[in-house]
């Protein structure tokens, strides 16, 4: 249900962005007003917002809002059917597989002090996302956790690239709401895995906890909402039974 609501909310606000009316560097009205207009959640905007923010559609300027950057994208994004979306949402699982457990290592050798600690209280913060279950804090906590470690490479074009794989949070929310406790609790575990490997300097370690958290998730996605798992994935969990 949360991912129907999104994908409706998505579908606004690109119609909206691609009237003539709406120029390049227009900016959008306020998040209360944008609510109001399509009559959702904030939490559902916002993740409409990340997702056109990921697909270089829309620019988010912290204190000022967001602004519109391009509309390459927005006849394909409004013309991908499900079955297109899910095929792309493979394909960028594979990437994503392929490129963050190499930008953890970076990151590893990277991580000042002061970060390795707002990692640390990430996982506080998951913990008890998990514990409540608060399903939105666990996305939300989930992502930044991932967002620490990719900007510790201190490599911009990295951190550019990687963002793009954001789409894969329309789907991870709706996935973990369905998810048992067992299977968060896994996951979370996965995370602590790979604190413990950034905190111990041990590079090697992390890229394994990072490919080990990447196709875990990708197993519930494929469990809960039927993403099929690209081979380099299915492989290796073979590989792994």
């Amino acid at each position: 249900m949360h991912q129907q609501k999104e994908q409706k909310v998505l579908k606004q606000l690109l119609n909206y962005l691609n009237d003539d009316k709406q120029p390049i560097g227009v900016r959008l009205p306020s998040e209360r007003k944008l609510t109001e207009q399509l009559s959702t959640s904030r939490s559902t905007l916002r993740s409409a917002l990340k997702t056109l923010q990921a697909k270089g559609v829309l620019e988010v300027k912290a204190g000022s809002g967001c602004y519109l950057m391009s509309k390459n994208e927005i006849d394909n994004l409004l013309n991908n059917n499900q079955t297109d979306n899910k095929s792309q949402i493979s394909d960028s699982l594979e990437a994503f597989y392929l490129f963050e457990p190499i930008a953890v290592t970076l990151a590893t050798d990277r991580m000042d002090d002061a970060t390795l600690k707002s990692l640390e209280q990430c996982i506080v913060d998951l913990s008890v996302a998990i514990l409540v279950p608060d399903i939105e804090k666990v996305v939300e906590n989930h992502k930044n956790f991932h967002k620490i470690i990719i900007k510790s490479t201190g490599n911009n074009f990295i951190i550019k690239c990687l963002e793009r794989f954001e789409l894969n949070y329309i789907l991870v929310s709706n996935m973990m709401s369905q998810a048992s406790i067992d299977q968060r609790n896994k996951i979370f575990a996965l995370h602590v895995n790979l604190f413990q490997a950034i905190k111990d300097r041990n590079p090697e370690n992390a890229k394994t906890a990072s490919e080990a958290m990447i196709m875990s998730t990708s197993a519930l996605l494929a469990q809960y909402e039927g993403i099929k798992l690209p081979k380099i994935i299915s492989d290796k969990a073979t590989l792994s039974n």
